[in-house]
């Protein structure tokens, strides 16, 4: 089972959302998982405002239980193609204004 958080501000801050994901590996031996696809455990993914602060992936892998064996910390990151698509949806609004 694996564990997903977004932690907000810092790798060890406060978690805004957490989900578990419980999925099966291809025949390499690697998994994907999409984040809001799993059992929400605690947050609303849709309430963040993710332009408002720094936010962390923060990726456990559960053995049974509570017993966490893996932690991986990831910073989430803007691509380009938001940045362009936030800043055309500024200049639609600032055109139909």
């Amino acid at each position: 089972m694996y564990a997903i958080s977004i932690l907000q501000t810092t790798a060890s801050g406060t978690a805004v959302y957490v989900e578990t994901h419980t999925p099966s590996t291809n025949v390499n031996g690697l998994v994907s998982l999409e984040i809001g696809a799993g059992s929400v455990v605690s947050g609303d993914l849709t309430a963040i405002d993710w332009g408002a602060d720094t936010y962390f992936i923060k990726q456990k892998l559960i053995n049974g239980g509570t017993n966490y064996n893996y932690n991986r910390y990831q910073p989430v990151v803007e691509c380009a193609y938001c940045t362009l698509k936030r800043q055309l949806m500024y200049l639609v609004v600032i055109i139909m204004t």
